[in-house]
């Protein structure tokens, strides 16, 4: 029984070494990146999304998965001319409240 506990305490002390070591930062990077450029539309004109931020609008955890729900501000632009691509870090994140603002939901067909 005793080198049951010191095995378990010991893989304790490699999780909380190794917690919290994840990086998802570069991830949310190349999805920034790709929102900061400017899309074609069909030959008609230019998209160019403008994201402003992202916020956490839920974290909750169920059976074994974390859900998180993410949010993101931005400023979409249409035009006819092909504005200029600028990039941008990815702001720190917040959470957020739910209030009476516009909400547009993609879902993954």
């Amino acid at each position: 029984m005793k080198g049951l506990v010191a095995e378990l305490d010991a893989a304790k002390k490699d999780l909380d070494k190794n917690y919290g070591t994840v990086d998802l930062k570069p991830q949310f990077q190349k999805i920034w990146d790709q929102l900061n450029k400017v899309y074609d539309i069909y030959g008609l004109g230019w998209l160019k999304i403008n994201p402003k931020g992202v916020h956490i609008n839920r974290l909750y955890a169920q059976n074994d998965s974390l859900n998180i729900f993410l949010g993101l501000s931005a400023k979409p632009v249409v035009s006819f001319e092909k504005p200029a691509e600028e990039s941008s870090w990815v702001p720190i994140s917040t959470m957020q409240v739910a209030g009476k603002d516009f909400r547009f939901f993609l879902m993954p067909c």
